[in-house]
């Protein structure tokens, strides 16, 4: 496989609403790929299980694709640990292996897979439970992104995070986890449910029905939100100091990566919640819809942003602001460094002529700490808030009979080569949005944004 074919594979993932990464320099990314839903779909079966196939997959990709090269015999002794960490059983020999001094033992997946065999036997445990446990095993030795997601997990994640046309409610939650965990709405989704019923933005979230939401995770929140068409719900939050009862019928929400507005002072604001297959299409049709006339003054919020696609994260950056310069540096296995740039950009970036500031915190990772870093590195826009997430890996992502494997390919410089990896990318101007503005109703790293741009026009002649 080539790579650039495996680039066009490749994803990054995100913490609390999770995602994905991968790239090759000279990339024209002009090819139409199947959207992540449509190839899940077609690699579901066997209703969860471990299999053997699964297991062969998992070696083989580690062993094959891992941006360092690891060693059979440490794949072969982490699984066995895995069986027993994990597994909780004494991994037991097959009898045609013992003979150590007859058989060359060769430390591979079929090997592994007959330890598997025998020791369920022996065990009474099932054998795709110990699978897994294996597979847990090979996989937890070597950094903190490689990972299989099991099935039943995979299915909820695709249908949370790249399912464009949903039923629910049109409200995307932020998490605040200081002093306590409290839900607020991030973002109202336009012509939603929850937008007619008239919640917004920076309202806190109480009650869902009966339940409280703070003993809901981020992903049975979001389940709770959703559901059938004209369903009902009732939703309590809290506006200052009062508390306010919605109740009305889940419908159809379109859900868009990236969308744009107006803001009072006729500045631009755009959101950018991931990135996907059509992040760039819908950020230049928002760019180039917006009603006029309005200021060539623009802030991106890469708030709560888990990343995404990275092809889609360096075709948006090269489109609007960088064109074809140099928007990373990645290091592989195969390959060393590579220096990457887009060259499918075939005109003058569409923003190079706005003033631009980003906003980002602790939630903006992956894909987007990569553009920001390209975006910093170059001197295109001051980025203002949090200090981003630091994921600066590249990763493959299989579906393997429903599961998702992950498996690191890449290491993500920013252009000057500053790593990104556990260090993440810092503001130029560090504001801290405090969990009391957020009860306030205020976003004091919006205001500052703002203010930005009032001392740029103060200066101008």
């Amino acid at each position: 496989m080539s790579l650039q074919s495996t680039i066009k594979k490749s994803l990054v993932i995100l913490p609390v609403l999770f995602a994905l990464l991968c790239v090759s320099s000279c990339s024209s990314f002009t090819i139409k790929m199947k959207s992540l839903p449509e190839i899940y779909e077609t690699s579901r079966n066997l209703k969860g299980q471990c299999t053997p196939v699964m297991l062969e997959k998992v070696w083989a990709l580690v062993e094959t694709r891992y941006y360092r090269e690891v060693k059979p015999v440490y794949l072969f002794n982490t699984a066995i640990l895995g069986l027993m960490l994990e597994g909780k059983v004494s991994p037991v020999a097959p009898k045609s292996y013992i003979d150590m001094d007859k058989y060359n033992i060769k430390y591979d997946p079929y090997l592994l897979w007959h330890v598997i065999d025998t020791t369920a036997q022996a065990s009474g445990k099932s054998r795709s439970d110990l699978c897994y446990a294996a597979i847990s095993g090979i996989t937890m030795g070597l950094d903190r992104w490689t990972m299989l997601i099991r099935p039943k997990k995979t299915d909820q994640y695709v249908r949370q995070n790249y399912a464009e046309k949903v039923m629910g409610t049109g409200i995307v939650p932020l998490v605040a986890t200081k002093p306590r965990l409290r839900y607020f709405i991030d973002t109202i989704v336009r012509n939603s449910p929850s937008e007619q019923a008239g919640l917004k933005r920076l309202d806190e979230l109480i009650l869902i029905g009966n339940t409280h939401v703070a003993t809901l995770k981020p992903t049975q929140l979001i389940d709770a939100l959703r559901g059938p068409d004209k369903s009902m719900i009732e939703v309590s939050v809290k506006r200052g100091e009062k508390y306010l009862w919605f109740r009305f019928q889940r419908g159809p929400v379109d859900y868009k990566s990236a969308w744009c507005n107006l803001l009072e002072d006729k500045r631009v604001y755009c959101k950018i919640h991931g990135f996907n297959d059509n992040t760039v299409a819908q950020f230049e049709e928002a760019i180039r819809e917006l009603p006029r006339p309005h200021r060539n003054q623009l802030i991106v919020d890469m708030r709560n942003n888990p990343g995404g696609l990275i092809y889609s994260a360096t075709n948006l950056v090269a489109k609007m602001w960088l064109g074809h310069k140099r928007l990373a540096i990645l290091e592989t296995r195969q390959n060393g460094f590579i220096d990457f740039a887009d060259t499918s950009v075939d005109k003058r970036p569409l923003l190079a002529n706005w003033q631009t500031v980003f906003i980002a915190d602790k939630t903006t990772a992956s894909a987007g700490e990569m553009m920001l870093a390209a975006i910093q590195d170059h001197g295109a826009a001051v980025i203002i808030g949090q200090n981003t997430y630091g994921k600066g890996v590249g990763q493959l992502v299989t579906f393997i009979e429903g599961a998702m494997f992950r498996c690191t390919t890449l290491w993500v410089m920013s252009p000057n080569g500053r790593l990104i990896e556990g260090k993440g990318v810092a503001p130029d101007y560090k504001v801290s949005w405090t969990f009391q503005q957020m009860t306030e109703g205020r976003d004091k790293q919006l205001e500052v944004a703002q203010e930005y741009f009032n001392a740029i026009d103060k200066m101008a002649p």
